[in-house]
């Protein structure tokens, strides 16, 4: 049986607050791992207990987050009778929220642009009572980001025009990676109310080991932040420096994400790292489990370096694998059979997979893109969450003295 919510941290009660009773629109911001989400499930759950005949629909970017999000809805729903949806890929037919009996509906977000051009067609949009949209960043991608505005510039020229009501829908979004000053422009198109949070529960250690040594970046307030030499690097060879970084927390059983450059950075470090680290045998049981499920998803024919790393406790995550195979290693990773996990940027967007340390190799391989300021954000927010470590750590790794 589900237990009750745990209470609101003080900054998500007053970003509900702040909006909860007018039903004003909200752009807000909070770290990784802060909380965010929790803010726009109660103001959905609000909107569809106070409108018994209203609608919902929620955004994410990625078919993986739909899912995720799907389940936790579901948890926080049911109990209302209220049914939740998923719509991503070609694994659910139909039109979001074409049903009468429909109220919530989690889409990617080239469905939900589709579904918001119907409800306008059918004049169904004075239904849609709250439209939640999570990484809002995404607005200033080229492609998707296109479908993204469009959506919402459309909301909001209904609401202009008359087609919608005045006081809906509510639209909330969030991000974790948009800078304030930058939210506020979002939020003064939306006529929107903001709200900033810097609150992350579990602290967040970040590090940069370079040539010179290992630094810490410490916080001084006003005047920003700077790098404090803590310690010598472990090594001038950047394998050597992960091995070191990783299996510092492998050997106490605690997980950590290696962010690679590139797929085959991805599958060449993790079979490195395997013949590396010890095995833990406490874990034999679950890593065999995770090795005949894998089997499973790849229907008798896995990649068997894969394999051989799955059975040493570490394993690849990119686009190389199909979509049940990643499912596989995402759940082994959650129930500790997988320890260490070598990934490509996609992985801190796209999956909530929380681990005790992040590394970050910043683009060392010839023609390909260092970490833009974002991605950085999302990789290293990946590390630590509430309920599974006190801290976490996220160490940017270069082999360049900068």
């Amino acid at each position: 049986m589900r237990g009750a919510p745990p209470p609101l941290y003080p900054w998500q009660a007053e970003a509900i607050n702040l909006v909860a009773a007018s039903r004003r629109s909200l752009c807000y911001t909070a770290p990784t791992g802060g909380g965010k989400s929790r803010v726009a499930d109660e103001l959905l759950r609000l909107s569809l207990t106070n409108f018994p005949a209203a609608k919902a629909l929620v955004v994410l970017p990625y078919v993986a987050l739909v899912r995720e999000k799907v389940a936790s809805l579901e948890s926080l729903l049911r109990p209302l009778g209220i049914k939740v949806r998923g719509y991503a890929g070609v694994e659910c037919e139909g039109a979001p929220l074409g049903s009468s009996r429909e109220r919530c509906a989690v889409t990617t977000i080239e469905k939900a642009s589709s579904c918001v051009n119907r409800l306008f067609e059918t004049g169904e949009i004075s239904l849609l009572s709250v439209v939640v949209v999570d990484e809002l960043h995404m607005v200033s991608e080229d492609e998707r980001g296109c479908a993204l505005e469009g959506m919402l510039a459309k909301i909001r020229h209904g609401v202009k025009s008359g087609k919608v009501s005045s006081d809906g829908p509510q639209i909330v979004c969030m991000s974790a990676t948009v800078g304030k000053s930058s939210m506020e422009r979002l939020a003064r198109w939306l006529d929107a109310e903001i709200y900033v949070s810097h609150h992350r529960p579990v602290e967040l250690k970040e590090y940069v080991v370079c040539v010179g040594g290992v630094y810490a970046k410490e916080n001084r307030g006003e005047a920003g932040w700077e790098l404090t030499r803590v310690a010598d690097s472990p090594s001038r060879v950047e394998l050597e420096i992960v091995a070191e970084l990783v299996g510092q927390v492998f050997v106490n059983a605690h997980s950590s994400l290696v962010f690679c450059s590139s797929k085959s950075q991805c599958s060449v470090y993790a079979t490195k790292l395997a013949s590396l680290l010890p095995v833990n045998p406490n874990t034999a049981h679950l890593r065999e489990e995770c090795v005949a499920r894998l089997y499973e998803a790849a229907e008798g024919e896995p990649d068997q370096a894969l394999v051989a790393c799955v059975r040493s406790g570490l394993a690849w995550h990119h686009a190389g694998l199909t979509t049940a195979e990643k499912r596989v290693i995402e759940e082994g990773f959650r129930a500790g059979a997988i320890l260490a996990l070598t990934c490509t940027t996609t992985l801190a967007a796209g999956v909530n997979l929380p681990a005790r340390r992040c590394v970050i190799l910043r683009g060392f391989i010839a023609g390909l893109p260092t970490p833009s300021m974002a991605q950085y954000k999302q990789m290293a927010g990946r590390a630590g969450r509430k309920g599974q470590s006190d801290f976490g750590e996220s160490f940017l790794v270069t082999t360049k003295q900068e």
